[in-house]
């Protein structure tokens, strides 16, 4: 699931956000991801969107190596504290 967003405004043009992109366990090391995420990157290509965010949880190393092998960087740190 991928979508556009203007905000926050520091951003020069429109932001393309991947929120959520998964291959279940038994079809994941085959491609899959990597051809859905060339797939999304076209897309935002031709709308003129130059930059792609993604949120991927610290403790999801299948997921970081994901977005890391296709040449993603971690931007932001989001913190979190859970209350009682």
């Amino acid at each position: 699931m991928a979508t556009e967003s203007n905000d926050p405004p520091v951003y020069e043009g429109t932001v393309g956000m991947i929120l959520e992109l998964s291959v279940t366990e038994n079809h994941r090391y085959k491609g899959i991801g990597g051809e859905l995420l060339i797939e999304i990157e076209k897309i935002f290509i031709i709308k003129g969107i130059k930059r792609i965010e993604c949120m991927v949880s610290d403790y999801n190393e299948i997921s970081k190596s994901f977005w890391f092998k296709n040449n993603y960087k971690p931007y932001n740190i989001m913190c979190v504290k859970t209350l009682r």
